[in-house]
């Protein structure tokens, strides 16, 4: 567990840097996975979470300055998030209490964040979508998972909130019937946005809507089926 305490913090500022970054992605990746083992070789008695608490802890106040960096952007969501859900992927209510748990308004750079982290989150199977509307309960300080989501979905900048559509629309099960808590912020950010001028954005957000009905035609399709191999034929005999 010896190393410089800037080592970390010096790597995260390399992901801006396009040439380098996949190079520094890599190191990041082993240098968590032999952080890791060196944590669980410390503490024999911890398995699972407690490991990945404990090892996120060597680097928590470095990868919690980097997510709110507005420049490291896209070095984070391509190359640090993956390789942190990768190695640790217990770490997401970490993530989220140093993002959200904040005393004052959640500004720009915290609501990126807290998408970004939710988006990989969900690729890396860290939380359940049924999870999703309570998410937050357990983090003092930080707003409902309602409200975050309202807060984003009606953001003054496109990107943001095309990202949280994102996150409503997709699933890491691409037949993953959407839940209600889905459904009525889907509804929602349809009515105030889908009718948006801008010509890259709107083409954005239509792709994601047909990705999502894709997404609700296999979930039905999916749950008709053990429906019927639930049944007997005389069950199925009036449909």
């Amino acid at each position: 567990l010896e190393y410089q305490p800037q080592f970390v913090g010096v790597l995260l500022q390399g992901l801006s840097n396009v040439t380098i970054g996949p190079q520094i992605a890599r190191m990041m990746l082993e240098f968590l996975t032999a952080l890791r083992a060196a944590v669980q070789l410390a503490n024999p008695q911890s398995v699972g979470p407690p490991v990945d608490a404990l090892t996120y802890a060597h680097v928590r106040a470095d990868v919690a300055a980097a997510l709110l960096q507005e420049e490291l952007t896209v070095g984070i969501d391509r190359y640090l998030l993956p390789a942190l859900f990768s190695v640790l992927p217990a770490v997401l209510p970490c993530m989220l209490e140093d993002t959200l748990g904040t005393s004052g308004p959640l500004g720009r750079s915290h609501i990126r964040a807290v998408i970004s982290i939710l988006q990989m989150g969900r690729q890396a199977n860290a939380f359940e979508t049924a999870q999703l509307e309570t998410l937050f309960d357990q983090i003092p300080g930080s707003p409902s998972t309602s409200d975050f989501i309202s807060a984003a979905i009606t953001h003054s900048e496109d990107f943001i909130r095309v990202a949280a559509f994102n996150l409503l629309c997709l699933s890491h099960q691409s037949a993953e019937l959407p839940s209600q808590f889905e459904l009525r912020f889907i509804a929602r950010f349809i009515r105030l946005n889908l009718a948006d001028p801008t010509h890259t954005y709107r083409q954005h957000k239509q792709s994601l809507f047909r990705k999502f009905l894709m997404r609700l035609r296999m979930g039905l399709r999916r749950h008709h089926k053990t429906w019927v191999r639930s049944k007997t034929p005389e069950q199925l005999a009036p449909y």
